[in-house]
Order: C-alpha cells, then sequence, then structure tokens
C-alpha cells in the first residue's frame, strides 16, 4: 500500500514587515485547503493578493509569519531534506549562455 502524498495548508499567514515609513502589510490570512495527490489545481486573483507568496511559502522559499503546510502528513518545511520543485513565473534565463551553462550557472 503506498503512502498518500496529500498537500495540506492549515492557517497558512504571512505578514511582511513595514519599515519606519510604511505600515504592516498583511497579505495572507487563514489560508487552508487540502490538495490530493495527482489532483490540478489553479490559484486564481487579482495581482497583488498573495498567490505567489503562497506557492513560494509552500516550496520552502518564504516562510509563513503562521500556519503549517504538510506533505503526506509531515510538517516537511522543517526538515533538512526538502526536495520541491518550482517553476518560476517568468523566465530567467541568460540568452548568452548555453542550456548546460544556464543549468550549471547556479553551482
Amino acid at each position: 500500500m503506498a503512502i498518500r502524498a496529500d498537500l495540506e495548508l492549515e492557517s497558512i499567514s504571512k505578514v511582511f514587515p513595514g519599515s519606519a515609513v510604511q505600515e504592516p502589510v498583511e497579505v495572507l490570512r487563514g489560508v487552508s485547503c487540502l490538495i490530493k495527490e495527482g489532483s490540478f489545481i489553479s490559484i486564481v486573483g487579482p495581482s497583488g493578493c498573495g498567490k505567489t507568496t503562497l506557492l513560494r511559502i509552500i516550496a520552502g522559499l518564504v516562510k509563513p509569519s503562521g500556519g503549517r503546510v504538510l506533505l503526506g502528513g509531515r510538517d516537511f518545511l522543517s526538515e533538512k531534506d526538502v526536495s520541491i520543485g518550482f517553476v518560476f513565473q517568468e523566465y530567467a534565463l541568460f540568452p548568452w549562455r548555453t542550456t548546460l551553462g544556464n543549468i550549471t550557472m547556479g553551482l
């Protein structure tokens, strides 16, 4: 019997701190959902509503202000061996490099 790798978001919130001249910005509040393994979903909303921030939290690139991200029932973002893929909305290739050169650039 295979272990299911459902993705669960529990009360995810994100507040970006303010500065001396700007108030803190609450981007996400209480986002909860269960995404069954093998599902295809879309996150839809107007520009600036927190879609990319939510994806960055799921991928472990941004720490949530509150809540948990569970994969297969485990809080995998707190583990050291997280392996998640993330495709950015805009391409970020160097046109003067080859495919291999772009891949090895980060190394």
